[in-house]
């Protein structure tokens, strides 16, 4: 078999402002063929054609050519598109949140399962190089942090802060207690949109963990920062930067932190604590996140996120949602 045979055909579905960096990682990837792109926009699907390959095709077309699809419209489409793509045989990578509502992200994993196809969602800090060899090889932490602020841009105003932004760290925080939440908390308000702009959860989960999620569209400054603290170490991840920061108690000194905080000095923390950078220097976090995709439909052994997985993730963000809305309605 030829190089190119091996090559994933694959289409792009809605080539707006996330479906365009597919498409352009996918054009560059020695790994894929992209064969076609959709958008309800044929004008905006002809400069993508134009631009990363492949062609201009209706939703239909673009699925016949391709043995894979990637659906990265808005978010209340993806449920049709991803349905017409698995229920003609084709592997499905969906960007994140899965669908807007657990009823119809339960109805595609049963379909996906149903016809032996790949149903992969776009959580993509999962892949995010600070984090990624992280992920299922340390202990699962005793309490999680993150603050993900952004300012208000033009995109996804049909959705709010939680499906937004915050559904990144209710995954991640997910992966890593390996837990769903025993109780959930949140407030949020509307600074600016129809929407809740601003959001803070807490999350408990049965194992004694905790978390503590923000996550803000309407701040000056863009900070993705999410820590994690374990017995004898913390890590600090800034997924913007792609970096994070190991913080551990050195081996064999809890007993010369013990005699200092006994005594009433102030502990010598440069002498007790050693500090590690974690940043893999492999690929980006979308294209290992494709590679990921394209391991699963060839049967490999691979790091995705499952529509089962996803699905977890939405229940979660839609139980913070809610949580939400009652504080709002108690609060009138």
């Amino acid at each position: 078999m030829s190089a190119r045979s091996e090559r994933l055909r694959i289409a792009v579905i809605g080539v707006g402002h996330l479906g365009s960096r597919h498409a352009e990682r996918l054009a560059a990837a020695p790994a894929f063929s992209l064969v076609a792109v959709h958008d309800r926009d044929p004008v905006r699907a002809e400069a993508a054609a134009r631009r990363w390959g492949g062609r201009a095709a209706s939703l239909e077309e673009a699925i016949g050519e391709a043995e894979a699809v990637v659906v990265a419209t808005s978010t209340h489409a993806h449920f049709e598109a991803a349905r017409t793509a698995l229920a003609a045989g084709r592997a499905v990578l969906v960007e994140k949140p899965l669908t807007g509502r657990v009823e119809e992200a339960l109805a595609l994993v049963a379909l996906a399962r149903e016809k032996n196809l790949v149903l992969h969602v776009g959580h993509v800090e999962r892949f995010n190089p600070a984090l990624r060899r992280v992920l299922g090889r340390v202990p699962p932490p005793l309490f999680v942090e993150s603050h993900r602020l952004a300012s208000l841009v033009p995109r996804n105003l049909d959705l709010d802060v939680v499906q937004d932004l915050m559904v990144h760290d209710i995954d991640l925080t997910l992966a890593l207690v390996g837990e769903d939440p025993e109780s959930v908390d949140a407030v949020g308000i509307s600074v600016i949109t129809g929407r809740v702009d601003i959001a803070n959860a807490r999350l408990r989960f049965p194992g004694g963990a905790v978390a503590n999620l923000t996550a803000s569209r309407v701040s000056r400054e863009r900070v993705r920062k999410f820590r994690m603290f374990l017995p004898g170490a913390y890590l600090s991840a800034d997924c913007a930067a792609g970096i994070g920061t190991w913080v551990r108690l050195r081996p064999g000194r809890e007993g010369r932190l013990r005699e200092a905080l006994a005594s009433g000095q102030a502990p010598p923390m440069e002498e007790l604590l050693t500090v590690e950078l974690e940043a893999d220097p492999g690929p980006d976090a979308l294209s290992a996140e494709h590679e990921a995709f394209r391991l699963a439909v060839r049967g490999e052994p691979n790091a995705g996120v499952s529509g089962a997985e996803a699905v977890r993730t939405l229940r979660t963000m839609v139980a913070v949602e809610s949580a939400i809305a009652r504080g709002t309605r108690e609060g009138e």
